[in-house]
């Protein structure tokens, strides 16, 4: 092992063009690194989250078991273990991008991916707090990294290997990064369609859902085992996080008849008399992720019932979803609206020098973990704020989405028309910017959309925009030197 090592090392310092890369990859994250504090949204999270194993099967086992081994590495809660967590992070999204970008050789179009890159990941801002997105984030960046591998080379094992080992982990980090195991199977399909080979990609596409089945199946069990042995019900919570949407409907802008109805044709879609009192409990009751719960939980109590509270609401929420039609309809779009719109970096620092004040008021467990971390003791709120004021510069913080969408199909057909896309590259881009409003859309019927949960959207269509640029400018690149090449009678041939 130590002469691997060493091998790897002497490589390493010999390939001045890798030393390159690994620096521009790491440029990004070491700016975010030095200039900002550690990020403290979503505080109750985070003391969830690096205090006990209790939010699985919430939360998948990777990073609830990630922060116990970090306290228990470095002591418990402090500011050791939530250094090492954001280091790990750190390192993690770097490699990340060092692997999607070296699927190029030029160096220049490593630069302009690294840039593209940080860009996706919100500049790597989720890797600088306690979030579960600061590793999933990352992971997302594998197995697009297989993906366009796959476009570029074809699905060979090592590249198969790598997006599924990717897309477990993807799993086994947040359940609705599942959607990600759509991408291989449907660039299968389009590379077959462009390329007029239908029948080999039919069975590649075949092997390809067989295999994402069984990554859901492993994952599955993962969740169950570790949810065994610390104890907690692995039943599905899909309808606790659905209490957000079902309470995100415009209720005050219905008529009182009309609010009543929908209730009742949820109830009517219901066969038991606790699910049917749970419809309006789940509507009104406040505090949406625990009131709900408790109340239903109460109900079950006086009722002398033994059900499960989480699939007493899972029936619940199924039903809303088959019925709620119009007004659910409208909330998403609002949502998508104010969303899926400009890359709201500043959110993070803002919130962070208000959620750092706000914890100490929350409860005593949570004063007691925050209050064992220097780092917000001693936190400058203004320089959040003007770190997060900063952004208002960046013309990108007032790009929408559906701009990119619309900038990256232009430049499928212009690639197209002119002969810069091969059908692999197109076909990476179409998958991209399909599973991007996929995930989208089962974000939106699973819960309320916040800025952390449609990372994986932005992630998606800012990668396909710049993809679609390095492929171009990659292959006018080829086409010119060989035909260079051919003018001055090297002979050589041209690269495929």
């Amino acid at each position: 092992m130590p002469s691997r090592i060493k091998r790897a090392c002497s490589n390493l310092v010999n390939d001045p063009q890798r030393l390159w890369t690994i620096g521009l990859a790491a440029l990004p994250n070491l700016i975010l690194f030095f200039a900002l504090p550690p990020i403290w949204n979503y505080i109750d999270s985070y003391v969830t989250l690096n205090t006990t194993l209790d939010l699985i099967p919430h939360h998948p086992p990777v990073y609830p078991y990630l922060a116990k081994i970090m306290r228990e590495t470095f002591g418990g809660v402090n500011d050791a273990s939530v250094w090492a967590m954001i280091v790990f992070q750190h390192v993690l999204a770097v490699w990340s991008v060092y692997y999607l970008v070296t699927a190029f050789e030029s160096l220049a179009i490593r630069g302009w991916l690294v840039s593209i890159g940080a860009v996706a990941a919100s500049f790597h801002v989720y890797s600088h707090g306690i979030f579960t997105e600061g590793v999933a984030g990352p992971l997302l960046f594998f197995v697009v990294g297989a993906m366009l591998r796959v476009a570029l080379v074809g699905p060979n094992r090592h590249n198969i290997q790598a997006y599924y080992l990717a897309a477990l982990f993807c799993v086994l980090t947040r359940h609705a990064l599942a959607v990600l195991l759509m991408g291989l199977p449907v660039l299968l399909v389009l590379v077959g369609s462009l390329t007029r080979n239908l029948y080999v990609y039919r069975q590649r596409f075949i092997w390809a859902v067989v295999a994402g089945l069984l990554v859901l199946i492993v994952s599955s069990l993962v969740t169950r085992t570790a949810c065994f042995f610390i104890g907690t019900d692995p039943t599905s919570i899909l309808g606790r996080a659905g209490v957000y949407r079902m309470q995100s409907l415009d209720w005050s802008g219905l008529k009182p008849q009309e609010k009543e109805a929908l209730i009742a044709a949820v109830e009517s879609r219901l066969s038991g008399p606790i699910e049917r009192a749970a419809v309006r409990i789940m509507i009104e009751e406040p505090n949406p992720w625990a009131g709900p719960y408790l109340a239903i939980e109460r109900l079950l109590k006086e009722k002398g019932q033994k059900q499960n509270v989480d699939e007493v609401m899972n029936a619940v929420y199924s039903a809303f979803l088959r019925t709620a039609g119009a007004p659910l309809i409208h909330r998403i779009l609002a949502d998508a609206a104010g969303y899926y719109g400009p890359f709201n970096f500043r959110f993070y620092p803002e919130a962070s020098a208000v959620q750092s004040v706000q914890a100490y008021q929350r409860d005593d467990h949570m004063k007691k973990v925050m209050g064992r971390l220097s780092v917000v003791q001693h936190v400058d709120l203004d320089r959040y704020r003007n770190l997060g004021r900063l952004m208002d510069f960046l013309p990108l913080d007032r790009v929408a989405g559906w701009h990119l969408v619309i900038l990256t199909l232009g430049l499928l057909v212009l690639g197209l028309a002119a002969g810069l896309l091969p059908a692999g590259q197109s076909a990476l881009i179409i998958t991209l910017l399909i599973t991007s409003a996929v995930y989208a859309l089962f974000n939106s019927l699973a819960t309320i959309t916040i800025w952390r949960y449609v990372s994986p959207t932005q992630a998606l269509v800012v990668l396909s925009f710049g993809l679609a640029i390095a492929f171009m400018i990659s292959n006018f690149t080829a086409a010119r030197t060989a035909a260079g090449d051919n003018r001055s009678g090297s002979g050589r041939p041209e690269r495929g």
